[in-house]
C-alpha cells in the first residue's frame, strides 16, 4: 500500500513538472514568432573583442544603410582612413571649400570623402592624383525626371523604385541617377541619363 501511494505521488509531481517546462515552451515559441523574447545581452568582454577587431581593421560599420553604397561590390562604404595624399585633400578642398562633417574612406582603390552639404549628404570620389571621379548623393524620386520613371515602368511592367542616387562628374555630359529597383523578388540598380537614356556606368 505504501508501495503505490509512493508511486502515485512521484508520478503526480512528474506530470506536473512536465505540464510547467511545457508551458515554458509554449511561452519562448510565441515570444520567438513575435519578436517579443527577451535578447540575451552579449557579454562586455565579447562586445569589446568586436570593437576592438573592428577598429583594427578599418571596417566601417555604420554605412550599411547608405543608399550611395548599396549593391556595391565588397565592404560597404571601403574602410575608414586617416592618411590621405595631398593631392586629393588639395582636390576635395578646393572643389566642396565649405562643407561639414567630412568623413573619409578608401573604396576599390579610390579615396572617397562623404559630407554634409547643405541639406544633403554626399560622397565625393577620388583617384589619388586628385582627379575626382565624381560625386553621389541620395536624393528623393521626385527629382528624377518623369521620362525616365515612365521609361522604367513600360519596359519591365510590375517594378519597384527605390533608392535613387544623383550621379555627377566632370567627366560627364549630365547627371546620371542610379535607380534601385525590384522586379519579381530580384534587385537591380539602372542607370539613366538627364534625357531619360538608359547608360551603362560603372559606379
Amino acid at each position: 500500500m505504501r508501495k503505490l501511494l509512493f508511486l502515485s505521488t512521484a508520478l503526480l509531481l512528474s506530470t506536473a513538472l512536465l505540464a510547467q517546462k511545457g508551458k515554458g515552451n509554449q511561452q519562448k515559441s510565441r515570444e520567438d514568432v513575435l519578436g517579443t523574447g527577451s535578447r540575451t545581452e552579449q557579454p562586455a568582454a565579447t562586445k569589446k573583442d568586436k570593437r576592438t577587431k573592428e577598429q583594427s581593421t578599418g571596417q566601417q560599420t555604420d554605412r550599411g544603410n547608405d543608399p550611395v553604397w548599396s549593391g556595391t561590390h565588397g565592404v560597404q562604404g571601403g574602410k575608414a582612413s586617416k592618411n590621405q595624399p595631398a593631392k586629393v585633400r588639395a582636390a576635395f578642398a578646393r572643389d566642396y571649400p565649405n562643407v561639414t562633417a567630412v568623413s573619409w574612406s578608401k573604396y576599390r582603390g579610390d579615396w572617397t570623402a562623404t559630407f554634409n552639404h547643405g541639406l544633403t549628404r554626399s560622397t565625393a570620389v577620388y583617384h589619388a592624383n586628385g582627379e575626382r571621379r565624381d560625386t553621389r548623393t541620395a536624393v528623393p524620386q521626385s527629382q528624377v525626371p518623369r521620362s525616365i520613371v515612365d521609361e522604367i515602368l513600360k519596359r519591365r511592367a510590375g517594378t519597384r523604385i527605390g533608392d535613387v542616387v544623383r550621379i555627377e562628374g566632370p567627366k560627364l555630359a549630365s547627371h546620371i541617377f542610379r535607380i534601385r529597383t525590384t522586379q519579381n523578388g530580384t534587385t537591380s540598380y539602372l542607370f539613366y541619363n538627364a534625357r531619360g537614356e538608359q547608360v551603362n556606368y560603372d559606379y
